[in-house]
């Protein structure tokens, strides 16, 4: 399979735009939790929002994204029968 057809399936499939973008967010919430947890970061931002909005992209971002995507994907062949 050729890259053209594989970037053919993101424009085409909203499923696979849902999973990818939640996949971004996991990868980038996981790299805050790393940066977060170095001292001299953690100086900085120990009594800020870092670590509210690490969560929350996390649970918003990926959570949320896949389970839309699961469920864009799920209901209309349950609703097909």
């Amino acid at each position: 399979m050729k890259m053209g057809m594989k970037c053919a399936a993101i424009k085409t499939s909203i499923v696979l735009r849902f999973v990818l973008v939640g996949a971004f967010c996991y990868l980038l919430s996981n790299l805050l939790g790393i940066a977060g947890a170095l001292r001299s970061i953690n100086e900085v931002t120990l009594f800020t929002v870092f670590a509210l909005a690490e969560t929350n992209l996390h649970l918003y971002g990926f959570l949320g994204m896949v389970a839309a995507g699961g469920i864009y994907y799920i209901v209309p062949r349950l609703s097909e029968s």
